[in-house]
């Protein structure tokens, strides 16, 4: 018994760090290609190592030196006066807190990077607009923004987000898709009868954004809702952390 408990502790981090970075980078790579594949393979190892710390540290506040002594000793080494043992209460709760705290706001900072890249997509294409963009330059810029929505669409990272922020990524996608002619729905579908543009429209009480193609007008009115969609949603992620909600504001803008 000792010597599993002991090899848990130890090892607990490298496991779950290993397994969830495996797991994140095929599903990642799967979904998104290469960028997926680094991005899932990075978050699955950050949340898995934090997982392991976490269940180590449980293991440790549970049975205290017989999971953290090495199995060889035996005796007086794995016994503890009380003040020991109120120490090894305390410090580990602590550590239990700090990274279960740390999980906590790591979700919401996610929610909050995802809407910050709806954000900054809406309002280049508000800007594209405005400035009258070639439809050679807006679909070069767009093309180089699909490569972040397809990895915030991709596995495991869609699975960390809110429905309504996955909701604002997948329009986003579609209409880049539409405006690069790559549609992902089939052919003749105006771009207002989109699957996931219509639950946007609905967000936002119109289903008048969209003419039967993509005009300047139709992509200003569109960034310009998401823009309104997302900035709202950056104060109320941060708001949610515990410890983000303390951190300037201009650090997220």
């Amino acid at each position: 018994m000792r010597k599993v408990l002991s090899f848990l502790y130890h090892t607990l981090p490298l496991i779950c760090g290993g397994l969830l970075a495996l797991f994140g980078g095929v599903l990642g790579g799967i979904d998104a290609g290469n960028p997926g594949l680094g991005v899932g393979a990075v978050v699955g190892l950050l949340v898995g190592t934090a997982i392991g710390f976490l269940f180590a540290n449980l293991l440790a506040l549970a049975f205290g030196r017989k999971a953290t002594a090495d199995p060889k000793h035996q005796g007086s080494a794995l016994t503890e006066t009380p003040p020991q043992r109120a120490r090894r209460y305390v410090f580990r709760t602590l550590v239990i807190v700090v990274l279960a705290v740390v999980l906590h706001d790591c979700y919401w900072f996610g929610c909050m990077w995802m809407s910050g890249v709806n954000y900054n997509a809406g309002a280049y294409m508000t800007r594209a607009a405005a400035q009258n963009y070639s439809r050679s330059q807006l679909q070069r810029d767009l093309q180089d923004h699909r490569w972040r929505h397809d990895v915030l669409a991709a596995r495991p990272l869609k699975w960390m987000f809110a429905d309504e922020a996955e909701i604002l990524n997948q329009a986003n996608r579609e209409i880049i898709n539409v405006v690069t002619d790559k549609t992902i729905v089939k052919p003749g579908m105006r771009l207002k009868d989109m699957p996931t543009t219509v639950e946007l429209a609905d967000l936002w009480r119109s289903g008048y954004w969209f003419a039967p193609s993509v005009t300047d007008r139709s992509l200003s009115n569109y960034g310009m809702a998401v823009c309104s969609a997302t900035a709202g949603k950056l104060e109320k992620h941060q708001s949610r952390g515990l410890i983000l909600r303390f951190l300037p504001k201009a650090w997220f803008r």
